[in-house]
C-alpha cells in the first residue's frame, strides 16, 4: 500500500507507483552490510534477497526522523506550550549511537519480508529465510494449540508459564550470587553498541539501579505505587521499572508511557503545525477555539482492552470514553493483549499490535479500510484481533458519510519480526509502533508540499534487537527522572 500526504487530505493512497520521491526512514539507518561481524549466513541471505538489511532498536528511528525533517519544520512559534513540551520530551529520549554500532546476529530477530507482495496475495513460500520459516510454523502451531484450549486451560497454562519464569529468574539470581562478576561495573558514558550481550544485560541492571536512586531523590517516600514520572496525564509507577529489565513482560503502564511520549513529543508537535489550515482543526463550542484532531490516533492499552471486550462499543463513543477524534483518525494504533480475565486489565500473556488505516484513494469513492496486524508470534492473538476489529468497525463507521463502510479487511503483516523468547512481545509492539509512526511522520514532514511523495508503512529488511530496545527505554526513563524538576507544564 503506497501512501501519500498533503495538508488538506492528510494521508491517502497513491495508485501511481511511478512517483519518484520515495520517502524512506532507512536512509538514516545503519546497514548490516557495513558490519564487519556479519557471518556467512547473513552474507548468503543478502545475496539471495539482493537488499540491504538495517539494524535497529526500534527507537533510533525517532531521532532519525526528526533530524531528517527539522530543516523543513517551522520554528517561528517555538515558545508555544505544545511545541515547548514536545521539544522537552524529545530532549529526554536516549540517543542511540549509530557509529560503530554492533549487534551480533544472535541478538537479532530473523525475518525476511515480502510485505508488498504479501498484500497482493503472493505465496509466502517466496521467503528465503529458513529460520524464519521454522519460527513461523511453530508460531502457527502454538496459535492453533492455544485456540483449542478452554478458558480454564488457557489460564492454567499462563500461570504455569509465569511460575516457570519465576523459577528461572530465581535460578539466575542464585547463580549470580555465586559468581564474582565485575562486568556490571561499566563505564556508562561509553557506547553500549560495542558491549557483548551479557554486558548489555548488566548495563541494563546498572541503569535500573540509577533509576531507583533518581526516583528516591525526587520522592520523599518512594513506594511501589509511587508515580515517578508523568507525561501529560499518563503516569509511570515505580513498580513498572522492573518490566524494562531483560526477560520481563512490559506492563500496560509502560506501553502507555511510551505511547504518551511519542504522541506528545513527536506526533502532536509536527502534525499540529503541518495541518494548520486543514480539516483536522475543528471548532470546539465549549472552548470557543479550533482544536487539532490528529490523523494519527494512539490508543492506550486500557482503552484497547475496553473496546475489544465491551458488549456495546458505541456506548464508549457516546460516553466519550475513547480518545477524542478517533472516528476522524486515518491511522489508529491499538496495542492488543490476549487477556481473558475481564476483571483485570493487567492480565494476559501476549501483546500484538493492530493498526487501523482508513484512507481515500484517487480511484475510489469509498475508504480503503484495512486492519494491519503485527504479531511477533504470528497470529497468536487471532481471536482477540477479530473481536477488536468487529467492535472498532462499529466505532469508526459513520452512516452519514457515504465513503464509510462497516466492513474491514484484516491483513497479517508477514514482515513482522518474530520474538525468540516468551517475554519480548510488549517490546516488539512499541518498537514496531515507533518505526511505523516515524515513517508516517517523515512522509508528512519531508517537504512543505508532500503531495508528490510516497512511502510504504512496512518493516521490510529491518532487524530488531530487543535488549537494545530495553536499554533505550531504561536510559530514556533515567533521563526523565534526572530532569523531572525541569519539566515544563503542558497547557
Amino acid at each position: 500500500m503506497k501512501i501519500g500526504f498533503n495538508d488538506y487530505k492528510g494521508f491517502f493512497i497513491i495508485e501511481d507507483t511511478s512517483v519518484a520521491n520515495v520517502v524512506d526512514i532507512r536512509k538514516g539507518m545503519t546497514s548490516l552490510s557495513g558490519d564487519e561481524k556479519n557471518n556467512k549466513k547473513s552474507a548468503n541471505k543478502k545475496s539471495k534477497n539482493k537488499r540491504d538489511e538495517y539494524k535497529t532498536d526500534g527507537f533510533d528511528v525517532l531521532n532519525i526522523c526528526w533530524n531528517l525533517i527539522k530543516d523543513n519544520f517551522d520554528d517561528e512559534d517555538e515558545d508555544e506550550s505544545l511545541q515547548e513540551y514536545g521539544k522537552y520530551l524529545r530532549s529526554l529520549c536516549h540517543i542511540t549511537e549509530l557509529s560503530n554500532y554492533r549487534i551480533d546476529d544472535s541478538e537479532l530477530s530473523s525475518h525476511t519480508t515480502i510485505y508488498g507482495q504479501n498484500l497482493e496475495g503472493e505465496d509466502s513460500t517466496q521467503r528465503n529465510d529458513d529460520d524464519n520459516e521454522d519460527n513461523l510454523q511453530s508460531s502457527k502451531e502454538e496459535a492453533k494449540r492455544r485456540k483449542k484450549l478452554s478458558l480454564k486451560e488457557r489460564k492454567q497454562a499462563r500461570e504455569e508459564k509465569r511460575l516457570a519464569k519465576s523459577n528461572k529468574n530465581q535460578r539466575k539470581k542464585n547463580e549470580q550470587r555465586k559468581k564474582n562478576n565485575t562486568s556490571s561495573e561499566l563505564d556508562l558514558t561509553s557506547a553500549t553498541s560495542s558491549l557483548s550481550p551479557r554486558q548489555k544485560i548488566n548495563h541494563l541492571k546498572t541503569l535500573m539501579k540509577q533509576c531507583i536512586e533518581a526516583a528516591e531523590s525526587n520522592t520523599e517516600k518512594l513506594s511501589e505505587t509511587s508515580v515517578i514520572f508523568q507525561i501529560d496525564d499518563v503516569p509511570f509507577y515505580c513498580n513498572d521499572l522492573p518490566t524494562l529489565c531483560d526477560d520481563e513482560w512490559l506492563s500496560d503502564s509502560t506501553i502507555s508511557w511510551f505511547y504518551a511520549l511519542v504522541y506528545n513529543g513527536f506526533i502532536l508537535p509536527l502534525l499540529s503545525k503541518r495541518l494548520v489550515n486543514s480539516k483536522f482543526y475543528q471548532y470546539d463550542d465549549k472552548l470557543q477555539k479550533d482544536i487539532f484532531v490528529s490523523p494519527i490516533c494512539i490508543m492506550l492499552p486500557t482503552f484497547t482492552f475496553l473496546l475489544a471486550n465491551h458488549p456495546e462499543p458505541l456506548e464508549l463513543v457516546k460516553e466519550k470514553v475513547l480518545p477524542p477524534g478517533i472516528s476522524d483518525a486515518q491511522f489508529v494504533f491499538c496495542p492488543l493483549n490476549d487477556n481473558d480475565d475481564f476483571g483485570s486489565s493487567e492480565g494476559g500473556s501476549h501483546w500484538s499490535l493492530v493498526v487501523f488505516a482508513k484512507l481515500l484513494s484517487s480511484n475510489s469513492k469509498k475508504y480503503t479500510q484495512t486492519a494491519f496486524v503485527f504479531d511477533s508470534m504470528f497470529q497468536a492473538n487471532e481471536s482477540e484481533t477479530n473481536r477488536l476489529v468487529k467492535n472498532m468497525a462499529k466505532v469508526l463507521y459513520n452512516e452519514r458519510d457515504p465513503k464509510s463502510s462497516i466492513d474491514w479487511n484484516i491483513i497479517h503483516a508477514r514482515d513482522t519480526p518474530q520474538q525468540t523468547n516468551g517475554s519480548d512481545c510488549g517490546v516488539f509492539v512499541i518498537s514496531i509502533s515507533s518505526v511505523l509512526v516515524s515513517e508516517l511522520l517523515l512522509l508528512a514532514g519531508s517537504t512543505k508540499d508532500s503531495s508528490n511523495s510516497v512511502t510504504d508503512i512496512s518493516l521490510s529488511n529491518l532487524r530488531f534487537s530487543s535488549i537494545d530496545s530495553r536499554i533505550w527505554l531504561m536510559s530514556t526513563m533515567l533521563n526523565c527522572l534526572q530532569n523531572a524538576t525541569l519539566s515544563p507544564k503542558k497547557k
